[in-house]
């Protein structure tokens, strides 16, 4: 190249593919270091790639772990609105498919497990909502999914839906916990919709159900004891099983190697947020 030449421009799909492999680099480090353990000059061995390089692309250790959150997160929400709205051949679409989904990626994120054990007061902090590209796309994250699964989308909906699986990042959920959790949650959010839509005509109170020492009837009045049958509500929703109970095969079904059907799994190539 003569002097005074500019230098080449490379191709934007070569960014893409070096930003993608600091951030697999990133994760790799977390799952063995920890946090606190995790540095650049460890990240850009993990990737692959000069430390000047990893320079040009993050400047600190906090931006890599920022735009790890923020694409995993994007990431994540891709797969839970698809499950939402259908997912794969013979899945039962509605948003406590997309909640388990979600539920399960998180539980089975070996960095995130290992910070959990290792750092559980860093992990915490991670929970606190902060301005910034990471929560905006948590948010606007979970905002698709519900709009995917036709539920209500407000911010309370929103904080509600992130509270809930943020607190699996500390406190991971067994499968029957994340089933029983994530339909109750999507009951409790359509209700709250249905009762918030415009025409809709106040609810008569209930004497009866406002006595003293008698609490309101609700989705805990519908939740039956291990063993007993499951009544049928008036407007045709089953009741749902105690914690523990034998709830038969997963809520979302997808096709199996054999043709037949299997728990739906993690969503592929996630490890969210880190």
């Amino acid at each position: 190249m003569s002097p005074g030449a500019p230098a080449p421009v490379r191709p934007t799909g070569v960014l893409r593919r070096t930003r993608a492999a600091i951030l697999d680099g990133a994760q790799r480090c977390l799952e063995r270091d920890g946090i606190r353990g995790t540095t650049m000059g460890g990240i850009a061995v993990e990737a692959g790639v000069a430390k000047a390089t990893l320079y040009n692309h993050f400047h600190t250790k906090d931006e890599v772990l920022g735009a790890l959150v923020e694409v995993r997160s994007a990431a994540l929400a891709d797969s839970c609105a698809a499950l939402a709205a259908g997912g794969p051949a013979g899945a039962r679409p509605g948003l406590a498919a997309a909640v388990v989904g979600a539920t399960r990626a998180l539980s089975a994120s070996p960095a995130l497990r290992r910070v959990a054990d290792a750092e559980p007061g860093v992990l915490a902090r991670l929970t606190v909502p902060v301005p910034g590209p990471a929560w905006d796309a948590m948010r606007s994250g979970v905002v698709r999914v519900l709009e995917a699964a036709g539920a209500p989308a407000g911010e309370e909906a929103v904080a509600l839906v992130l509270r809930h699986l943020l607190s699996h990042l500390l406190w991971p959920a067994q499968e029957a916990e994340a089933q029983y959790a994530a339909q109750l949650l999507e009951r409790s959010l359509r209700a709250a919709g249905s009762a918030a839509a415009p025409g809709r005509p106040a609810a008569e109170p209930d004497d009866e159900a406002a006595a003293p020492g008698r609490s309101a009837p609700g989705a805990e009045d519908r939740v039956v004891a291990p063993g007993e049958p499951a009544p049928v509500f008036d407007d045709g929703a089953a009741a749902l099983p105690a914690p523990g109970a034998d709830r038969g095969a997963p809520d979302t079904p997808v096709p199996g190697a054999d043709g037949g059907t299997a728990a739906a799994p993690v969503p592929s190539g996630l490890g969210w947020p880190v």
